[in-house]
């Protein structure tokens, strides 16, 4: 009975807090990426980390990663049209955004996506090394 207790106590927190992420998704290669709450494995309780449908686990840094589409584009007028505080140049046609409201980097990433001038976009994510 304790177990089934403790069981259905970590489904229905589980099941909470996918509720309260909604917005923690994102789009890379036209596909979209969802993320859920990771576990420490040793002690069960939730962690900073979250975890891709695919299994990667990952952590949230500051900013949206973009490439424009083409070198010829102004990256001043294509990111003027979305709320950022501020952009740098990381290489080539790549840049980090950061967003006036740090809450809406998910957001921002999907906004990002659907430009037609931008040809990727991502919130900027730490991914765990794991051994080979």
């Amino acid at each position: 009975m304790k177990k089934l207790l403790i069981l259905t106590a970590a489904f229905w927190t589980t099941n909470i807090f996918a509720q309260n992420a909604q917005d923690l998704f994102f789009i890379e290669r036209g596909d979209t990426v969802f993320l859920t709450a990771s576990r420490n494995a040793r002690s069960g309780e939730t962690d900073d980390w979250l975890t891709t449908q695919h299994g990667a686990r990952v952590k949230i840094a500051e900013g949206v990663i973009a490439e424009l589409l083409s070198a010829s584009l102004s990256p001043q007028s294509v990111f003027a049209q979305f709320d950022i505080k501020s952009f740098e140049r990381l290489s080539g046609n790549i840049f980090l955004l950061i967003p006036n409201d740090a809450s809406k980097q998910f957001e921002l990433s999907r906004e990002l996506s659907q430009n037609s001038a931008i040809k990727y976009a991502h919130p900027n994510l730490i991914r765990e090394r794991r051994a080979r």
